[in-house]
This record gives structure tokens, sequence and C-alpha cells, in this order.
């Protein structure tokens, strides 16, 4: 939330100020004696060095069970100051080396004991946040939205043009700080089909083309079938081996996932005996 935000009361417009612009800093004392206060001021204050030092210093067993959890949001929005610090610092080494000549990015995989490949994807999403995601980035800043949730939203907008990445940062950041990483990925998604939608549809059509079955076989004399197909036809499937495992008597000692294998290959076996 910003410094103030505006709702309808019985048709009056009315402002409502931000907690952290009215609640001052908790001081030494207040964590001393009053830590229940100063971890509730911590939960609302925007996230700094001067919070820290008092969540820091916050004794566990002195808080009640509401100032554990303002302590506990306290310290998540902590994290996510220091996940866009870290952020800008990323942003910052791309620019430095956007080719890759100086090494840089394999200092960062070596330094955060990350992969390569996973040094790349936090470049990437950090010079997303640094520029045209730069509204994401400062809730991100402020401990309103987790780092999780910038990955989010900045993953699925990598190769979106600059005019719909807008429209669907526009579209998902008003209710972000509110859901789940999994509500807000579905949000994302819904967000970017609605303005990206041809764009998704020759996605579509594209990974559609590569659509396969693949066999494996492992020890034990046991083996593994991956279906690569479109959404509805895996549901189809899916729903034909639920409906058929649950074909089942008082007697059936199998699990849920024993009943849908077996399902699948009576159904395959049913098939073949059609076809001779």
């Amino acid at each position: 939330m910003g410094e103030s935000d505006q709702i309808m009361v019985d048709g009056i417009t009315v402002d409502l100020v931000d907690p952290a612009q009215c609640t001052p800093l908790p001081t030494s004392s207040d964590v001393l004696h009053r830590p229940d206060q100063a971890a509730g001021a911590a939960s609302v204050l925007h996230p700094s060095g001067a919070v820290l030092t008092a969540v820091e210093s916050l004794l566990p067993g002195r808080l009640s069970d509401t100032g554990l959890i303002d302590a506990l949001q306290a310290c998540d929005r902590l994290r996510a100051l220091v996940d866009a610090k870290q952020s800008e610092l990323l942003a910052e080494l791309a620019h430095r080396d956007p080719g890759g000549e100086q090494f840089l990015r394999e200092e960062a995989a070596l330094a955060l004991h990350l992969a390569p490949a996973t040094t790349q994807d936090r470049l990437q999403c950090a010079s997303e946040l640094s520029g045209r995601l730069w509204d994401t980035f400062e809730l991100l800043r402020s401990g309103y939205l987790s780092a999780v949730h910038a990955r989010i939203l900045a993953t699925a907008c990598s190769d979106l043009p600059d005019p719909v990445a807008a429209k669907v940062q526009a579209q998902v950041l008003r209710r972000a700080p509110g859901q789940t990483p999994g509500e807000f990925r579905a949000a994302v998604r819904r967000a970017v089909a609605k303005h990206d939608a041809k764009s998704q549809n020759e996605k579509h059509r594209q990974a559609a083309a590569q659509r396969h079955v693949r066999r494996e076989q492992v020890e034990d004399g046991m083996g593994w079938l991956t279906l690569f197909a479109p959404a509805d036809g895996i549901e189809t499937v899916w729903t034909a081996v639920n409906a058929w495992g649950t074909k089942t008597s008082r007697e059936d000692q199998r699990a849920a996932d024993q009943r849908r294998a077996d399902a699948l290959v009576e159904i395959c076996t049913a098939a073949i005996c059609q076809v001779k």
C-alpha cells in the first residue's frame, strides 16, 4: 500500500493511511518492556535496518501468540527487503557483464552456491525487476511482496512485449500482496492469457506439435510411460483412469495410485482386443 489508498463509505471517499506512516520505530525500551507492541510495529513498518535491529532483539518466549505472529510477519517483510537488495545487485552485475566475458556470472554462481542455469534465471529476473517491472520491485522492497511472487511475474513476462508486460503487471499487482504463490501464479497465467492471447495460441500450437509418448525400462521389471500432450487430452486420460480405477471391491487392497496404473493397462489391453 502506498501513502494512502481510498475506499467508499456511505458514498463518501475516505483515505486509508498507510500504517507505516503513523507508526513510530520501536525503541530498545519497547523491545524490552513492550515486546508485543514492538513486534506489531515491526510488522507494519517499512523494512529497514532499524526494524531489523528491533526484531533481532525480541525474545520469542516473551511474546504473546499475537506478538509471535507479528514478529513472523516482520521477518518475512525484512527478508523481502534483503531479496530486493540482492536483486538490485544482480541487475547491476548483469549490466556490467552483459555478454559474460568478465565471468562475473560464474563468480556470482560460486558465491551464491547456485547452478549456472539458476544464476542465469536470477539475473534475468533481476533485470526485469530493475526495468519494466519496477512497480513489482518497489512492492518487494517495501515488504508487501515476496521474492517468490516477484520471480513468478518476472519469469512469466520475460518473453512478452513491453506493452503486454505492463498490462499483466498492472492487472496482477493489486491483489498480489494477499495471495499465496500458487494463487498469484494462477492470476499471472490468466493475465498473460488475456493480454497475450494471440502469442499464447501460437505457442500452444508449437508445443502441441511436439506431443509424444515415451517409454523407459528400469530395474526390477518396471518402466516409465511419459505422455506429453495438450492439457485437455491429459485431462481426458486422467479422468478415464480415475473412473476405471474406482471399479473396485471391499476386498481390493490396492492404493489409489496402484488402481490408476492398473486401470491404464487394462484400458489399453481392452483397446488391443477390440483392434484384433
